[in-house]
């Protein structure tokens, strides 16, 4: 069996020193994050637990904890990680938890190549004695020792970041129950002491003994991506987008301050029905449902960087779909319970739409036995909702079964849905595509409204005995995927001005290529990037995702990576950049054309809550019948360690309290498309 490792790390205490121009405040919840994630982890069994911490005391000598070896500096992180190293075997699985101060080691601006500056590359972690010579952890130092141990051990890595890296003009006094977790009075600190050169230098040497292109003359100048950005076997969850902050609060019924990431996390656990696998993506969901609704003045987004589709602590992937929040409506004087979903129109969903609740657990509820949680979570497996009025980033929606009083209390604050069934929206005709029956050849083929048979769509046999309901699956299929494409759901509004915008193709040379009106020409397997610019005069940030729009008839996010719904986009010639490279699926029958047409799709919204997009996922249609599925799985199901990706295209990167307000007239949404048009 796996072995299960984990490196627990609190920085509470700061020496103050002179070595940096730069002053981090003593903090007060870290080390309870890992008192309470070390719980945590007994209670699970079965992990190999190694701590480092730096408790804050009475006065700023030094660490409660006296001995030196178990406090969290560069040196000690890197031997912990050494022994770790030298004892997993392939199939383990580590875990890496670490709260404490974070920096910024650049300006943003000056992480203008780096995907408009993730919340990894050109930050650090901030060690015990940074201030009295001690060295930063680098995000991008950090990636390559995790790097070795996913590509050299085989081993799963797991990270937690509960740390932010900008809080320049901020300040808690407001609130003494909050406390940032970086410096308050500097943007960045890019400082560099003989202890940074030292480990920059050694770092280097392991990056390129893992073949990465790194020039070995380039040292602090240059901000290098973090290989934990965009990850395979490693997930990382940070606390924070870049442009945030993040920080610890004194929450009700604690006694003292928890990271607001930790806290919320632990609480998702603490309440996750027992019955069902938690994913990282659950537990992100949950989190930003939970500051959303409990901490309505905070804007912490957390995002997640890597494999998201895995169980929490532990090494099983999952195959998933799209989750949005649910949560009930105060109804005064009604009989009928209404519920509403974070999701809407601009997401491709109308009234009728019909979502399988996954309830969990209402707070006070979250100590009943292992048994009574398991009857409870059978009783529910059947919760569903249908969508009753759609509104642009939130649904209303009624209970299916209404006459249930068990469902009625089921659906707590942090309870997820799921897509079971979309809807048209109403008044779209549904005569765009039609079943054809072909006599010589003795199968349906499917045809457009001009009565073209759709390129890229097989033909179903007379023979199939579930012919009628691959049909049905086909032509309701190509309807959605058509209504998403022209906005059948609703127009953006023109609150954003789309010039403000670059949204472009580059060949594998970084130079822009010149599109014919608003379509590119490429050759089949050619590199390629798309990149969107933030040219916005106003300075104001957006939340952006990039999906495709593919010729054999799929809905797919290309940027940001699985696990983040959206990545930020500063201004000022901040740039998104996601590597592709474009590929013809073969033919489904002769009179297929060789060449294709691809839409790729920015979808661009500003405000204080970004959406997720992927509700408009939709997976290709097969190229052959007898793949054509009948009916979507909507529960997340274990994959198969054989299974093979679906997908006919390889164009992908390379890699309580009252509820919040929310205002729609402040949210706003735009996007960009162009077409590429690729052949042989």
């Amino acid at each position: 069996m796996p072995n299960k490792w984990a490196l627990l790390i609190g920085v509470d205490f700061y020496f103050q020193g002179s070595q940096r121009d730069i002053h981090f405040k003593n903090l007060k919840g870290c080390v309870r994050d890992v008192s309470r994630i070390e719980e945590h982890l007994e209670s699970i069994g079965g992990f190999n637990i190694e701590k480092l911490t730096a408790s804050s005391g009475v006065n700023d000598e030094g660490p409660l904890e006296t001995n030196p070896d178990t406090w969290p500096t560069y040196d000690n992180i890197k031997a912990k990680i050494d022994y770790i190293s030298s004892r997993v075997a392939p199939g383990d699985f580590v875990h890496i938890h670490y709260s404490g101060h974070g920096i910024l080691r650049h300006r943003l601006k000056d992480l203008a190549h780096l995907d408009g500056g993730d919340a990894i590359s050109g930050t650090a972690l901030v060690p015990t004695d940074v201030k009295i010579g001690g060295a930063y952890l680098s995000g991008y130092q950090l990636g390559v020792w995790v790097r070795r141990l996913v590509e050299n051990h085989k081993v799963r890595v797991s990270i937690t970041l509960d740390s932010c890296y900008s809080g320049k003009g901020l300040r808690e006094e407001n609130d003494p129950n909050f406390a940032l977790r970086t410096s308050e009075d500097s943007e960045f600190d890019d400082s560099w002491l003989e202890s940074d050169e030292k480990g920059n230098n050694e770092i280097l040497d392991t990056d390129i003994e893992l073949d990465n292109d790194t020039d070995s003359d380039e040292r602090n100048a240059t901000v290098k991506k973090s290989w934990l950005s965009s990850s395979e076997g490693c997930t990382v969850l940070t606390a924070c987008q870049i442009g945030e902050t993040a920080g610890e609060y004194k929450f009700v019924g604690q006694p003292g301050k928890s990271g607001i990431l930790t806290h919320w996390m632990l609480d998702t656990i603490s309440r996750w029905p027992r019955t069902r696998i938690l994913t990282y993506t659950q537990v992100v969901h949950h989190v930003k449902t939970s500051i959303t609704t409990e901490m309505t003045d905070r804007t912490q987004t957390p995002t997640l960087h890597g494999d998201s589709f895995y169980e929490f602590f532990g090494n099983q992937r999952l195959i998933q779909l799209p989750m949005c929040s649910v949560r009930s409506l105060e109804q005064p004087g009604s009989q009928q319970m209404l519920y509403s979903i974070d999701i809407g129109t601009a997401q491709g969903v109308a009234a009728g739409a019909i979502y399988s609740v996954l309830p969990i657990h209402p707070k006070e509820n979250k100590d009943l036995k292992s048994r009574d949680l398991q009857s409870r979570d059978l009783q529910n497996r059947d919760l569903k909702i249908r969508v009753c009025k759609a509104s642009i980033f939130h649904s209303e929606a009624t209970l299916i079964h209404a006459d249930r009083a068990s469902q009625k209390i089921a659906i707590g604050t942090g309870s997820l849905a799921v897509r079971d069934t979309w809807a048209l929206p109403s008044g779209r005709p549904l005569n765009n595509f039609t079943a054809s029956l072909n006599y010589d050849t003795n199968s349906f083929e499917i045809k457009d409204a001009q009565h073209e048979r759709v390129a890229r769509v097989p033909a179903i046999s007379v023979l199939d005995d579930r012919a009628g309901v691959k049909i049905a699956y086909m032509l309701k299929h190509l309807e959605r995927f058509s209504a998403v494409a022209d906005f059948s759901y609703g127009e953006p509004p023109n609150l954003l001005d789309p010039q403000s915008y670059t949204f472009e193709l580059l060949d594998d040379q970084g130079t822009a290529l010149i599109p014919l009106g608003n379509e590119y020409e490429v050759s089949n397997g050619q590199d390629l990037t798309i990149r969107f610019v933030n040219n916005d005069t106003t300075a104001k940030n957006v939340h952006v995702a990039i999906f495709l729009f593919s010729a054999t008839w799929g809905i797919q996010r290309c940027y940001p990576e699985d696990g983040q719904s959206t990545i930020q986009a500063m201004p000022d010639d901040k740039a998104l950049a996601c590597d592709i490279r474009m590929s013809i699926p073969r033919a489904v029958h002769d009179t297929d054309p060789p060449d294709i047409r691809d839409r790729f799709r920015a979808y661009i919204y500003r405000g204080d809550q970004p959406p997720s997009w992927d509700e408009l996922l939709l997976p290709d249609i097969p190229a052959h019948a007898g793949s054509v599925p009948e009916v979507l799985v909507v529960e997340p199901l274990p994959e198969e360690e054989d299974e093979e990706d679906g997908s006919r295209n390889i164009k992908k990167p390379s890699r309580g309290t009252k509820p919040r307000e929310q205002n729609e007239k402040e949210e706003s949404w735009q996007v960009k498309d162009f077409w590429v048009h690729t052949t042989p």
